[in-house]
């Protein structure tokens, strides 16, 4: 049966988030009403009005995205706030007026601060008030560490300010819409938290200049920053450094941490763009992930359980570490501990894993010397480093490079159906340690180019590909939907892919 945790930000996980091909515009719609907040408000949907375009204007997003037939609900995840029954302040890099954060005519000056944190470097420690909505406008930030004391489960909400959610506040001119960048990374430090740049451009999620909000990187650790933070959402984050460089690890999940959700974001140009130490129960979802250097896309050790990863895309991760020229590449998602765990009830559908043909022909192209995706360390034959409980089915492997095209699992009661390995450049590819099926260009034999337009990393199929309907049929439970919102077997047979028919 299906698998989930059942905790404040990645609820039921029964998110229907509706992400298009690569060249295509894309939506933010929902089912079932998840994520709902303890005040009864969506912590996760589109306000559904068609605003929210990355300039703060009135236009709807379908205006910045490049519709290549497709249609959807328009890329804005403003997190909808009542200020009549909200506290909400308003926020500018250098303030105005009176500077009490009442309206954009008297705007706090950045987010309300107790100086620096002593133990973060030169990050201004918050003081913000624990229920309140803080919406910033453009410009440039400093980098904050997020301490402010815990009131039972109230949330403080640090949200992208847009004529939607803010337009109709005193003060407000359009040019307020535009990005906002961070100075320094951010430390959470406690829980509660959602930090939400509201939008971003849907039909091309490497755009970095599109994201409501730009940062280095994400740190929540127990050691370092005590006591670390839990119940988290990090949405529409633009979260890297310049092209070619590693600014250190993009989120950097360290001891005890749960609860964590991660969507609508880019992450790229970091040695690890998600790092995940003794932590669980988490949804990652929606996120352009990559290009990244030296290691794994996303790293799991210590012990790692309850995690659902959907709808992502996986681009030219693990090259060569640009500072060192050393390859560190085991695979894409790679979640083992060198005799730690456990790593147990996973579930990786609707992916896509690519190298670029500009990755295949680097000198310091990816080299997968173990897998794409690996879950547990079939070199340790004890009973530690098990993954059990694995879900991986409908992903796209993708032109893969170096030594391992691979996907396994080492532990029990894992299954990996239906997902397609094409243009594969890596020496070897296979399925192991876990039950196997249906999976085109591995046990089912692949013959083309079953994608619509490959090239241009459209992953949909294309009319009379034999991945078409080729698939096994999982069952209750699995019918969720695809990137496009269609519901997998809603015919009454399944596909092979990421994309279903």
């Amino acid at each position: 049966m299906r698998f989930a945790p059942s905790t404040l930000f990645t609820g039921a996980m029964t998110i229907a988030v509706l992400t298009l091909v690569f060249g295509a515009c894309e939506g933010a719609g929902r089912e079932g009403g998840l994520q709902t907040s303890v005040d009864g408000g969506v912590l996760d949907g589109g306000d559904g009005d068609g605003a929210g375009a990355s300039d703060g204007s009135t236009k709807s997003d379908s205006a910045i995205e490049a519709d290549s037939g497709q249609t959807g609900v328009p890329d804005d995840g403003s997190t909808p706030v009542d200020c009549s029954t909200t506290v909400c302040k308003y926020v500018t890099p250098a303030g105005s007026g009176t500077r009490n954060g009442a309206d954009w005519n008297n705007a706090y000056a950045g987010l309300p601060s107790n100086g620096t944190d002593p133990s973060a470097g030169t990050l201004m420690r918050t003081n913000l008030t624990r229920g309140a909505a803080y919406f910033l406008g453009a410009g440039s930030y400093p980098g904050y560490a997020f301490s402010d004391a815990e009131s039972g489960t109230e949330v403080i909400r640090i949200i992208k300010a847009t004529v939607t959610n803010a337009g109709a506040v005193a003060g407000w001119s359009s040019a307020l819409g535009q990005p906002a960048a961070f100075g320094g990374y951010m430390v959470f430090r406690n829980d509660y938290y959602i930090f939400d740049g509201s939008y971003r451009n849907g039909s091309t999620w490497q755009d970095g200049l599109s994201y409501g909000f730009s940062l280095s990187n994400i740190t929540t650790h127990t050691v370092n920053f005590p006591p670390g933070g839990d119940h988290l959402a990090f949405r529409y984050l633009n979260i890297g450094g310049a092209p070619g460089t590693t600014t250190g690890n993009g989120i950097y999940l360290y001891r005890d941490r749960t609860d964590i959700n991660v969507n609508h974001c880019r992450i790229h140009d970091v040695h690890i763009p998600m790092m995940i130490v003794d932590s669980n129960n988490g949804v990652v979802e929606s996120n352009y992930i990559g290009p990244s250097f030296g290691k794994e896309a996303v790293r799991g050790l210590g012990s790692a359980s309850h995690w659902v990863f959907r709808n992502n895309r996986f681009v030219d991760n693990g090259f060569d570490d640009p500072a060192d020229g050393l390859d560190g590449l085991t695979a894409d998602l790679g979640i083992w501990g060198n005799g730690s765990g456990p790593f147990d009830y996973w579930e990786i559908y609707g992916n896509v894993f690519v190298d670029t043909p500009a990755a295949g022909a680097s000198p310091y192209r990816p080299a997968h010397s173990n897998a794409v995706i690996k879950g547990g360390d079939p070199s340790d034959t004890g009973p530690a480093d098990v993954a059990s409980h694995w879900r991986v089915y409908n992903n796209v492997l993708h032109g893969i490079t170096g030594s391992q095209a691979s996907i396994y699992v080492r532990g029990q009661d894992n299954f990996i159906y239906n997902n397609i390995w094409s243009n594969i450049q890596a020496t070897a590819k296979s399925c192991l340690y876990a039950t196997c099926g249906h999976n085109w260009g591995l046990d089912v034999t692949g013959v083309g180019d079953p994608f619509v337009d490959s090239a241009q990393f459209d992953f949909r199929l294309k009319p009379g590909s034999t991945p078409i309907n080729g698939g096994l049929n999982l069952g209750a439970g699995y019918n969720a939907t695809d990137p496009l919102g269609k519901t997998r077997g809603a015919d009454g047979m399944w596909d092979m892919g990421a994309f279903e028919y």
